[in-house]
């Protein structure tokens, strides 16, 4: 890792994302905010250079690990929020598929489509109950020998914008709510019907409205493997290492800021020069915890059968630490800047990165987590 945190450099893809980073993304990202709308400038360069495929295996190329797609987000997120974070959420779904989808020449052809890079992935697996691991959805059988399902979905991100879906629900109206199944649905193959708006504090961009997605697709695109291993083994360790990236990125944009402001104002010494040394202490802790994060998930992607309790609750306190910390950065340097960085149109502004990284800690809400890991604490076995 070099000085500036990144671990892609000697890669020539990131100077693609950087440039995209700085010349499309930030440009764009006081419009996305301000308009609530999707940033499609960076997502349509993000899919010109094939930059949503790799996380899926392509002959004339390696796929990303998650330390360089996490160290993407951190570069996406300090320009745009919601690029990074959309970034993130794609790649943690898009990993499920290349991970968990089954063999055969229906996922052939989903895998080779998806690593063209011009796919945008969104997840449908939120319903009105919170709880992500059961339905009340359910696949039907059709006469034609598709199968449909109706899924009324209180937050799809991007929805509007997705290419595809992975969709949770029940393989059939008989199975119990528990016994949840995730299918692939492309765009073509649904219909959706947005329930409401978003008109949120931050995260503006991702553009995360309740839907109801109607499809009819081959029965051959619901995976072997049932969702809670798919969520247990990938979704959640991905998903929390790419969002700490682009939270890393926010964080590290906004303390630039506050150092940028206090020397050209000449102050080098004070409670503001210390509250930012601090804060940089804080981000160094948060880069290791990142660093850890992507070993720890290389290792669990090696090993056969669910991930231990040891395992769930470490990838939960990643989420909960690194929530926190980026948010409390931000804050930081929101004190040091001063009234200025409170103003949505200073140049010193830091109320947009202010508003974003406040969702950090409510996206899987940090008190469940910390509930979860209360409870695993109580019942878990020395299985690490």
């Amino acid at each position: 890792m070099n000085g500036d945190g990144s671990i892609l450099e000697g890669n020539r893809t990131v100077d693609v994302v950087r440039r995209i980073a700085e010349e499309v993304a930030a440009p764009a990202a006081a419009a996305v905010d301000r308009d609530a709308r999707f940033p499609i400038e960076a997502v349509t360069s993000l899919r010109l250079h094939g930059l949503l495929g790799v996380s899926v295996a392509a002959r004339e190329r390696r796929v990303w690990t998650v330390e360089q797609l996490a160290d993407a987000a951190r570069i996406l997120g300090a320009s745009c929020s919601s690029t990074g974070m959309i970034w993130a959420m794609h790649h943690s779904q898009q990993i499920a598929v290349a991970r968990h989808g089954a063999g055969g020449p229906g996922w052939d052809d989903i895998r080779r489509r998806l690593a063209v890079g011009d796919v945008l992935l969104a997840s449908v697996a939120s319903e009105g109950s919170g709880d992500l691991l059961a339905s009340e959805a359910a696949l039907r059988p059709e006469e034609t020998g598709l199968v449909s399902v109706v899924k009324r979905a209180s937050t799809v991100s991007f929805a509007r914008d997705a290419d595809a879906f992975l969709v949770s629900c029940r393989p059939s109206p008989d199975a119990k709510p528990s016994e949840v199944v995730l299918a692939y649905v492309w765009a073509d193959q649904c219909e959706l019907t947005s329930e409401g708006g978003w008109n949120a504090l931050g995260m503006r961009g991702t553009a995360s409205v309740p839907v109801t997605l109607t499809a009819s697709f081959p029965p051959g695109q619901v995976f072997d493997d049932t969702f809670e291993a798919i969520y247990g083994a990938t979704v959640v360790p991905v998903a929390h290492i790419l969002w700490a990236g682009c939270w890393l990125g926010i964080a590290e944009a906004a303390l630039d800021q506050a150092r940028t402001r206090q020397r050209r104002a000449h102050r080098t010494t004070g409670s503001a020069h210390l509250e930012l040394s601090e804060a940089a202490g804080s981000l160094d802790g948060m880069r290791a915890l990142l660093a850890e994060g992507t070993r720890r998930y290389d290792h669990l992607r090696g090993t056969a059968g669910p991930p231990s309790l040891t395992s769930v609750a470490w990838f939960n306190e990643l989420k909960v630490r690194a929530s926190s910390t980026a948010t409390a950065v931000v804050l930081a340097a929101l004190r040091v800047v001063g009234l200025t960085g409170y103003l949505e149109a200073s140049p010193t502004g830091l109320a947009r990165r202010a508003r974003d990284v406040l969702s950090a800690e409510l996206m899987i809400n940090n008190h469940r987590l910390r509930d979860a890991n209360a409870t695993i604490e109580l019942i878990r076995r020395d299985d690490t």
